[in-house]
């Protein structure tokens, strides 16, 4: 199969439907697979995107911290 013209995935895109399955789901229910299958492509092709499990798990958090807001701390 041909690669499309407009990807398909993103690494943004990939995170937040990783953070909208963790909200849903609990963290127990992300896995690569699940996630693919959630974002209608094969696990493989999350790969182009983080490199592992890990990766995405950090990103997603990373994605969460950054929307904290600590300015009343400051």
């Amino acid at each position: 199969m041909a690669r499309p013209r407009t990807p398909l995935l993103s690494r943004d895109g990939i995170i937040a439907a990783a953070l909208a399955l963790v909200d849903a789901e609990g963290l127990e229910a992300l896995s690569t697979r699940r996630l693919a299958a959630e974002l209608g492509v094969s696990g493989p092709s999350l790969y182009n995107h983080v490199a592992t499990k890990d990766e995405l798990i950090d990103a997603v958090v990373d994605c969460v911290v950054a929307g904290v807001d600590v300015s009343a701390f400051g």
